[in-house]
């Protein structure tokens, strides 16, 4: 598949999803985090220095975040 259109989204919607871990799935939870409006709650997050980069980058875009439970950056 070398092309794939896709439509942007037209009205507010509220999802749930469960991918398995995957440092490259959590750099692209982080970044639809941080563009989303309100808050958002990540679970079974990897954290790895890619994902600490992404943080960092985010922060960079006044994004803001913290860690809920005992896993640590």
């Amino acid at each position: 598949m070398s092309e794939v259109a896709i439509d942007p989204v037209t009205r507010p919607f509220n999802a749930s999803i469960s991918p398995p871990g995957s440092k490259s799935i959590t750099n692209r939870a982080l970044i639809l985090a941080a563009l989303a409006a309100g808050k958002s709650t990540l679970s079974n997050v990897l954290f790895a220095d890619d994902t600490r980069v992404m943080v960092e980058a985010l922060e960079l875009l006044d994004s803001k975040w913290r860690a809920i439970s005992s896993t640590r950056l």
